[in-house]
């Protein structure tokens, strides 16, 4: 009776395979179709490569308010270091984060302008590109500015 009882129970639950005598060969009549002419185009034909796309921020909503914040040098920072002449405005960089004011979220564009000193650039002397520093951010490269990492955790627990 034991004995009776553990075949079934191997039989139930034993590995079992979905697998169908002679299915191979009834699932492979195109192999056997193509003829000469055909195998000659697929071995001839040019394998295409496709380049993955660099992984890239997509833009912030241009629907949300934006303030901008300018953080500059200081004035005793816009001479050039080797001929104590003032600095010129030659560009600038710009990052986006979000803030979260209760029931209202603005984008925070932050612009750093960046200096240079013509002088240098047109005697051929080492040129230096000064700008202020990033102001610090909680989680670097982050787009969230502490507000809404705040509001993150508050709303999460």
């Amino acid at each position: 009776m034991l004995q009776a009882y553990n075949a079934k129970l191997a039989k139930e639950y034993a590995k079992k395979s979905e697998k169908m005598p002679g299915a191979g060969e009834r699932f492979n009549e195109v192999e056997d179709i193509l003829d000469e002419h055909d195998k000659a185009l697929l071995a001839t034909s040019p394998s295409i490569k496709t380049e993955k796309a660099k992984p890239k921020r997509r833009p912030l909503p241009a629907q949300l308010p934006r303030v901008e914040v300018v953080v500059d040098l200081d004035e005793s920072d816009k001479m050039c270091d080797c001929c104590q002449s003032l600095l010129h405005k030659m560009g600038e960089s710009s990052s986006e984060t979000l803030e979260f004011v209760p029931a209202y979220i603005k984008v925070i564009k932050t612009i750093r302008p960046k200096y240079t000193y013509r002088h240098c650039e047109r005697e051929g002397i080492e040129s230096v590109v000064k700008a202020a520093k990033m102001p610090a951010t909680p989680i670097p490269k982050s787009i969230a500015t502490p507000s809404l990492l705040s509001q993150i955790i508050m709303c999460k627990y």
